[in-house]
């Protein structure tokens, strides 16, 4: 993990009080801040080279994550959440984070989940995406042909740039689920549900998502 530091958002202190000593154990300096205003001038000034937030229900977290992205900022995000907490872990996913784990969670696997994140954004640092007319800007989610245009929010701009990429053959839900850096706690119904509406948008710019029944998705007219 080299010189990293990790930073905890968690506004209740659950996992924000014990954590550090547990990932010093691992070699990883963590700190953890309970406070909006500090978190967000730590992450301007790059006092933190990951962030793990835990948003709650009632919002908490969630803007945090939200803001990462809307001041364009390049630290990878992740979410811890309770396994219940399905459709909080989308709308995660959705604002910017990269990856989440669920609760109870030990430093090992945080620590093996952040290596992930990094090396997955080196890999995909490529910022646009084309196939013959058709341009995906993976930063904000532009999708246009130059007349027609409309935006993916990040869970639908992961899982459409997959099928870009493989608009020769059917993509599984598995190889979709990868490409969101999500575990089997993403279920498929919550890809369903996203690529139904990402169908929707696709129409925008004059193109279809076909379902090929027990063998995946595939994107038509690109």
């Amino acid at each position: 993990m080299g010189s990293n530091r990790i930073l905890i958002y968690d506004t209740e202190g659950t996992l924000g009080r014990r954590l550090p000593a547990e990932l010093a154990k691992c070699g990883v300096e963590a700190l953890w801040c309970g406070h909006l205003a500090t978190a967000q001038a730590m992450l301007e000034q790059g006092g933190a080279n990951v962030l793990l937030a835990l948003p709650c229900v009632d919002g908490r977290g969630i803007d945090l994550v939200a803001w990462v992205r809307e001041r364009g900022l390049d630290t990878p995000v992740l979410v811890a959440t309770p396994a219940e907490e399905l459709e909080l872990r989308v709308k995660a996913l959705d604002l910017g984070a990269c990856d989440y784990l669920v609760q109870p969670f030990d430093a090992v696997e945080l620590v093996a989940r952040i290596e992930t994140v990094q090396m997955r954004g080196v890999a995909l640092g490529r910022r646009m995406v084309q196939r013959g007319r058709l341009t995906l800007d993976v930063e904000v989610g532009h999708l246009g042909d130059g007349v027609r245009s409309t935006r993916l929010t990040r869970t639908e701009r992961q899982l459409f740039s997959v099928l870009m990429e493989h608009r020769d053959r059917p993509v599984s839900k598995r190889r979709l689920k990868d490409a969101l850096g999500a575990s089997a706690e993403l279920t498929d119904n919550a890809v369903e549900v996203t690529i139904h509406r990402l169908r929707a948008k696709a129409r925008d710019v004059g193109l279809n998502i076909r379902t090929y029944r027990g063998f995946g998705y595939q994107l038509e007219g690109a």
